[in-house]
């Protein structure tokens, strides 16, 4: 169902169209002039460039991944075992709650190295996100780094290399620079290569499961969970009935898991208002 809300003052309109929506970002919705002129001044301005960014990061994605030449899919698919035609927005989500300053980063993970080059100058370069910085973000300061020589989690998942968006503006992002032995990227003029220097390492730095889940603000680690469990998924609720996914984690179906979730999807619903329809799905695994 289409949102029929005015995000200012809350009255519900009975037909959406008869609704005005903010020119730049095109979700906030208003009833009036008046309320979109007071809306923009308390609040809509700090989130309006976030959505921005979001939508745009979100539709370069979508074209990366129609671009892939069909033979390096077919490689992906067999290396990584996923599909990516599910993974045609698998980024958005996470990278919409770090630009509204909810996560402090966001790891591109199971990106092929040899399409790091190309997501960096296709992806993040094209909605913005190597040109900092973001005046107009006072809840992200984002910046684009990769994961150092010899970082893994202690299931030895490998990341070094790894793209990540990084919100400097989050109070607990020092240590993640640390653990995660973050570089910053930037591209060459021609856009051809990645331009990283990492030190090597003569130890591996091995993430626990609870400092990772801390670092990209899922409420629970992956070691917490047992079975029975179960997978969470945040979703936009569109006005067509479709359901878009923003982002996933796994839990244990037990009371004190399901509090936490719950926590954590009232504040992550709570900065976006009437303007995205957030819906929380549960499935058993």
């Amino acid at each position: 169902m289409e949102l029929r809300e005015c995000v200012a003052c809350g009255t519900t309109a009975d037909d959406a169209q008869k609704l005005m929506r903010c020119s730049q970002c095109k979700w906030a919705a208003y009833c009036s002039r008046e309320c979109q002129q007071s809306d923009w001044k308390q609040r809509h301005q700090a989130m309006c460039t976030s959505l921005k960014i979001g939508l745009a990061f979100r539709e370069a994605e979508r074209e990366f991944w129609a671009s892939r030449p069909a033979e390096e899919l077919e490689a992906f698919i067999r290396d990584e075992s996923l599909d990516p035609t599910a993974m045609a927005r698998r980024y958005y989500g996470e990278v919409l709650f770090c630009l509204t300053g909810l996560k402090p980063l966001v790891l591109f993970s199971n990106l092929p190295a040899g399409w790091r080059t190309s997501f960096a100058a296709d992806v993040l370069g094209k909605c913005g996100l190597l040109q900092p910085p973001h005046d107009s973000l006072p809840s992200c300061q984002p910046r684009i780094y990769s994961v150092g020589d010899k970082v893994e989690t202690v299931v030895e998942y490998e990341l070094s290399g790894t793209l990540v968006l990084v919100n400097e503006a989050h109070p607990i992002v020092s240590g993640a620079h640390k653990s995660l032995r973050l570089a910053p990227v930037s591209l060459s003029e021609d856009a051809t290569t990645l331009l990283v220097s990492h030190a090597p390492q003569s130890t591996a730095s091995i993430l626990q499961e609870a400092e990772l889940a801390r670092y990209v603000d899922y409420p629970i680690a992956l070691d917490e969970c047992h079975d029975p469990m179960i997978e969470v998924g945040y979703f936009l609720q569109r006005p067509d009935g479709a359901r878009e996914l923003l982002t996933s984690y796994c839990a244990s179906n037990r009371a004190t898991h399901h509090a936490r979730l719950r926590a954590h999807f009232d504040r992550y619903r709570a900065p976006f208002h009437a303007m995205l329809n957030l819906v929380v799905d549960i499935a058993s695994v």
